[in-house]
């Protein structure tokens, strides 16, 4: 899978399948971001990097559980 990217308010945050790479972020870091900082709704980030609404869902859940522990 080639890196996508997502530009957010003039900047490109991108990341790979694995979260690998230097100065890269994980999918699910760069859509909580989109979504919480920059006010991206959840259908417009799952149709720009391909996926379901629910898949944004789960990964935005999942940053917000990691940053509980």
């Amino acid at each position: 899978m080639k890196n996508k990217k997502l530009t957010i308010e003039g900047q490109v945050l991108q990341y790979n399948k694995f979260g690998k790479g230097k100065n890269k972020k994980s999918k699910e870091q760069v859509i909580y971001e989109a979504h919480l900082q920059y006010g991206y709704t959840l259908k417009e980030i799952a149709e720009y990097i391909g996926v379901q609404y629910t898949t944004v869902s789960k990964a935005i859940k999942k940053i917000e559980g990691e940053d509980e522990k």
